[in-house]
């Protein structure tokens, strides 16, 4: 189900963040100040695991499958059983297969995604995944903000809004995550002549770019600074 009133997608952004926030505050040392991105090599797809100085987690795409789920698990703590959100930059098999996987397995109160849909077998599949557990589908659009707490804040940059949808080539999403005065580009599956147009339009962030072509590995940033490990 996907909410197309501005106002509706935002209370329910804010109230799915409250519910994780207030679910995780027991459970986090929040004395770490360090943000981790980590790009992971999934097989036939691409996926980022972002993961705040409070624990939270958000899943940028979900690669092709379940393999997802084994990296995942190796890399959240045993016992966290929940995700913040997660996000599908593209309506591609390489972004959203291993969504119904992840649903399956972990808790997902608010899934941000392209306004554009994928074949409809995974759709459905998606669908029903989402519906099992309450989670709320949100197409995402230029102007968009979630607030990931100590200053880490994502925005979605493109597509913008319009009167009728973006064919997939041209909607893929462009997300900025943002960290004190350091901050992550990350780019959907773009055709190229869409992604030089967003790339002269879009400001000079001076953020690292994230891409499929990016090296996998985690990259750190304390909010002034970013390494990768």
């Amino acid at each position: 189900m996907a909410f197309q009133d501005d106002s509706s997608r935002a209370y329910w952004l804010s109230v799915m963040l409250l519910l994780v926030a207030v679910s995780t505050l027991f459970l986090v040392d929040g004395s770490s100040q360090e943000m981790r991105v980590r790009v992971i090599p999934t097989s036939g797809g691409d996926a980022v695991l972002v993961q705040t100085p409070e624990g939270r987690a958000v899943l940028m795409d979900t690669g092709s499958d379940a393999s997802i789920l084994r990296d995942l698990g190796t890399t959240l703590p045993e016992w966290q059983r929940s995700l913040a959100a997660v996000v599908l930059t593209s309506p591609g098999i390489a972004a959203e297969g291993g969504l119904p996987d992840v649903l399956g397995r972990y808790r997902v109160p608010t899934l941000l995604r392209t306004p554009s849909l994928g074949a409809q077998t995974r759709e459905d599949a998606i669908t029903a995944a989402a519906n099992a557990q309450g989670t709320k589908t949100l197409p995402a659009y230029r102007g968009d903000r979630l607030a990931l707490a100590k200053g880490a804040v994502l925005d979605v940059l493109w597509p913008p809004q319009t009167p009728n949808d973006m064919k997939p080539p041209h909607s893929a999403l462009v997300v900025r995550l943002s960290y004190g005065r350091t901050s992550f580009i990350f780019w959907g599956s773009l055709d190229e002549r869409t992604r030089s147009y967003v790339e002269r339009i879009l400001p000079p962030y001076g953020a690292i770019m994230l891409s499929s072509s990016t090296p996998t590995g985690t990259y750190v940033s304390d909010g002034t600074r970013i390494w990768k490990e």
